[in-house]
């Protein structure tokens, strides 16, 4: 069973999450449980195996502490109906904090008796102390119970281990599952919309529109090399900044030079034509986009941010890292890459190389060797 966000628009660790079922759903029997209750299936990432959704009722106000382990509680008990209804041998708890909350203290209490997996996918010395001191404790807690602990990257892995505490025996690095050979398959359909029909180079941006994103800084750095190269930059993706990036556009001039694709359902095939790909994210766990684009043959650039992208790039080997929010640098680094056809052909060479490393069919069998772990301590 995978405890996970919606799989109607949700992000990348969602997207994980269902190339996973798409990988091994011959081999397991998948049930995928979302909190919330979804009227509409447009915007879902391809997955295999039965889907519930569960009203949690996530969006209620929190309230004090009492009241947040109250419906903690509530919570746990509709968690609770549905794992005895289903049944599973293992739990696999996606990321969110209160499910790793709710399924552990399941757990803590015998009400359950599935082997329990938590899999971290953002730095959570950052992100749980931006969130309070419940979130900590609970989180503290919820690493104890578990059976085991995962997160995407071995940095992450590290961040983990020493912010809660966890033990090394019981936790590990699982990166991504990226089913390449589909995504270069994908890369090569039509693209429709007509930003790749001048000669203007294209810079391509994938990813939630959201603050841990930072596309304004990204926009603003575009502001800087647009001139000079007459580029265009296409951002693929939904998320609550859409329209303050919108405005951001309009203020420094750039509306007729950015592109908003919205949600693509194929951004492989952006991926493939673009001049490069850019990540400006604040912090990631594994981004995926990074790993797609080399594959597709896309030379990429990204901020050195925890955790991910130096790994993934093996500290710029395989890409361009620029620091995390410096406007100047990734501008610089954008101009670079506009303009030095001989680097770009460099890079996009090695990236499908090291793209290979992350392929699904190496990766999942990390999953498959985990289960199997799991599944002979009964």
């Amino acid at each position: 069973m995978i405890l996970t966000q919606t799989m109607t628009g949700g992000g990348g660790s969602e997207k994980v999450m269902a190339n996973l079922t798409v990988a091994l759903h011959d081999r397991f029997e998948f049930i995928i449980v979302t909190p919330d209750l979804v009227s509409r299936d447009d915007h879902a990432f391809p997955y295999m195996g039965k889907l519930i959704q569960a009203d949690m009722k996530w969006n209620e106000p929190a309230g004090n502490i009492l009241e947040r382990l109250v419906k903690l509680a509530h919570r746990a008990a509709r968690l609770r109906r549905i794992i005895l209804q289903e049944g599973p041998d293992i739990v696999l708890s996606n990321f969110t904090y209160m499910w790793h909350a709710a399924v552990c203290m399941l757990k803590l209490l015998g009400l359950i008796r599935a082997k329990v997996v938590l899999r971290f996918a953002n730095p959570v010395s950052l992100d749980l102390n931006q969130r309070g001191r419940t979130y900590r404790l609970m989180t503290w807690l919820a690493v104890r119970v578990a059976d085991r602990v995962i997160a995407n990257s071995q940095g992450l892995t590290e961040d983990v281990i020493e912010f809660l505490g966890v033990s090394r025996r019981k936790a590990g690095a699982i990166p991504n599952p990226i089913p390449i050979s589909k995504i270069i398959a994908f890369s090569e359909e039509p693209v429709a919309e007509g930003i790749f029909k001048s000669e203007a180079p294209v810079l391509l941006s994938v990813g939630r529109l959201a603050a841990q994103k930072n596309q304004s800084v990204l926009i603003r750095a575009f502001a800087r090399v647009q001139p000079q190269t007459g580029s265009k930059l296409a951002l693929i993706g939904i998320g609550p900044l859409e329209q303050d990036l919108r405005e951001l556009a309009q203020r420094l001039g750039l509306a007729e030079h950015i592109i908003f694709l919205g949600w693509q359902e194929n951004p492989y095939k952006f991926m493939r034509r673009a001049t490069g790909l850019v990540l400006s994210s604040d912090y990631e766990g594994f981004p995926s986009a990074l790993v797609e684009s080399m594959a597709c043959g896309c030379p990429v650039i990204a901020t050195d941010c925890p955790y991910g992208p130096a790994e993934i790039l093996e500290k710029g080997k395989y890409g361009l890292l620029v620091p995390v929010g410096d406007e100047e640098a990734l501008a610089g680094a954008m101009l670079h890459l506009l303009t030095e056809s001989s680097m770009r052909e460099d890079l996009a060479k090695a990236g499908q190389e090291r793209a290979q490393a992350y392929n699904a069919n190496v990766c999942v069998e990390k999953y498959v060797n985990l289960f199997a772990e799991l599944d002979s301590r009964a």
